[in-house]
């Protein structure tokens, strides 16, 4: 694959995920008041982006150096396990917060 692909279906799958655009939309809803300038929410939304965008190219050079990338393909399955598990953990928490 070229570069370009590789950036055309990165940039493609971050901007038709839901999840993305769901998290950046309550964050913002959250963070910033219905007053505060718009020159302020155009800095915020500049600094997502370039925060975002520095992450994704991080980590896209970080797993792709093969070592590194082989060893994830081989036990990336734990990482999904343990993940997993603190999502679960992290979800009873907040039920169990909720109730009286």
């Amino acid at each position: 694959m070229t570069f370009f692909a590789a950036f055309r279906r990165g940039v493609l799958t971050n901007a038709l995920n839901p999840k993305a655009t769901l998290f950046f939309l309550f964050l913002f809803t959250v963070i910033i008041d219905p007053a505060t300038p718009l020159i302020i929410q155009a800095g915020y939304g500049i600094y997502m982006a370039a925060a975002t965008a520095v992450w994704f190219v991080g980590v896209a050079f970080f797993f792709g150096r093969p070592a590194i990338r082989n060893r994830f393909l081989r036990l990336g399955h734990w990482v999904d396990r343990g993940m997993g598990i603190i999502l679960i953990a992290l979800g009873a928490r907040l039920i169990f917060a909720t109730l009286p």
